[in-house]
Parts: structure tokens; C-alpha cells; sequence
């Protein structure tokens, strides 16, 4: 069983990752240290939650479980989640006062969705550091970074220019 220790330690190292990401950005890093960083700290709260799960309580309406959740995750100092968070929470109050919403919402307990956001945001990193790898090594995008549909599209044959790009 992890302790109340160890989840203390997690918070930290995401604290830290996100003050680290934020002096980059004052700083003016480079590409590869940005989304390398950026990786880290997705992957660091992806662990973190899948580490330490909360319940939702379902005698209680969905925007109010998602203003529980909010508790849960603000210690991370992670906008980001923070934000996605409270609009999952503006978006379930809106419905429950029959506004219709025209963003697809799902159903199921906020821990799970969040660790699947949480999820999709790390594979996104990840996409975006090889990109990154991949692009330094030839100092702009490669045939192995690029789709053969984005290269068709982008295609300058038959053009008699740059036009299309």
C-alpha cells in the first residue's frame, strides 16, 4: 500500500516540474529541454494519479463530484488539470440546469476520467518530444516524422511554388 509519504513526494516532484517548466519558459529554452520537461511532468502526474485514486461519491450531483475532484488535484499547482477540472464542473452544472452543451460529456466515476485525460496529455507529450528528436536531427521535419498524406498535402510538384504551404 503507498503511503501518505509517498504521495507527498509525488506532489512535490510535480511542483517542481512545473516550477521548472515555468522559469523555461521565462528563460527562453530550447524545443528538445521544453517538451522533455513537458514529458516528465505528464508522466509524473499520470503516476501520481493512477498512485493515489479518489472516490466519487454518487449520491451527489456530477458537477459537485467534480468540484470534489478539484480538492484532490489543486496540491499539484498544475494549471492545466486545475483548469480541464473546472470546466468538467461548469460544463455538468449547465446541464444539470438544463443548458444544453454541445461538448460530448461521459459518464463514469471522475478519477477514471481524469486519469484518462491525464493519459491522453502524456501521449500527446510523448508525440511531441519524438517530433521534437526527430526534427533536431536534421534541423527541420524529416521523412520519418511526416505522414505520407501531410507530405502529399504539402507537396509542392505541379505548383510552381510554395503556395500551398
Amino acid at each position: 500500500m503507498l503511503t501518505n509519504n509517498n504521495k507527498q513526494t509525488q506532489i512535490d516532484i510535480i511542483r517542481d516540474l512545473v516550477a521548472a517548466q515555468n522559469k523555461l519558459d521565462e528563460t527562453g529554452a530550447g524545443i528538445i529541454e521544453k517538451c522533455d520537461l513537458q514529458l516528465r511532468k505528464w508522466r509524473a502526474i499520470h503516476k501520481y494519479l493512477h498512485d493515489h485514486p479518489f472516490p466519487t461519491k454518487a449520491r451527489v450531483k456530477r458537477s459537485e463530484q467534480w468540484r470534489d475532484a478539484v480538492q484532490y488535484i489543486r496540491d499539484m499547482n498544475e494549471l492545466d488539470v486545475l483548469d480541464w477540472v473546472l470546466l468538467q464542473a461548469e460544463v455538468a452544472g449547465y446541464i444539470e440546469r438544463g443548458v444544453r452543451e454541445m461538448r460530448p460529456r461521459r459518464k463514469g466515476p471522475c478519477h477514471e476520467l481524469l486519469l484518462e485525460y491525464a493519459r491522453d496529455r502524456k501521449r500527446k507529450a510523448l508525440a511531441v518530444y519524438k517530433w521534437s528528436m526527430a526534427a533536431d536531427e536534421t534541423d527541420t521535419a524529416t521523412m520519418d516524422t511526416l505522414t505520407p498524406a501531410i507530405l502529399e498535402r504539402h507537396s509542392t510538384n505541379g505548383t510552381g511554388g510554395t503556395e500551398n504551404l
